[in-house]
């Protein structure tokens, strides 16, 4: 089995990923900013712990990222939107490539523009990296909708 990384595994997304690999056998790396926050919702559909293997780190911090990324063949990165975004996501995406990380999974947002500033630094970022990039990007019939209430 490939050593598996979620980054951000907190994140609603990422949980999902933890819970899916785990499900498969996969007892993947989580890296979380706040490993009490982790294990409350780092759980499986009955609400069992999953069995993951926490590293503490802030996404921003190069060590934590470095020690996260040790041994790591497979890495998922799936950052939710904010003023930061590109900058984090660049800066894993550095350290990934500075680790030798031979794959990484990055999502992207339902309808994003190809221009739009994340996915285009990304992009760049990626494709000097030399890391096998796989960008996962949702349809908009896959992305949830809010309900509506009358």
């Amino acid at each position: 089995m490939s050593r598996i990384l979620i980054a951000a595994a907190g994140g609603r997304v990422a949980r999902r990923v933890a819970a899916a690999l785990c499900a498969r056998g996969e007892t993947p790396r989580a890296l979380v900013r706040d490993a009490a926050k982790a294990r409350r919702v780092l759980v499986d559909d009955r609400g069992a712990a999953l069995p993951v293997e926490l590293v503490t780190s802030d996404i921003a911090e190069l060590d934590g990222m470095r020690r996260a990324l040790e041994g790591v063949e497979i890495a998922f990165l799936a950052l939710g939107s904010s003023l930061d975004q590109v900058a984090l996501e660049k800066g894993f995406i550095d350290v990934a490539a500075d680790t030798h990380l031979p794959h990484l999974v990055k999502l992207s947002a339902a309808a994003a523009a190809s221009d739009a500033g994340s996915r285009r630094c990304c992009a760049g970022t990626l494709q000097s990296s030399r890391i096998s990039p796989r960008a996962a990007f949702p349809t908009r019939s896959s992305a949830r909708r809010p309900s509506r209430t009358s």
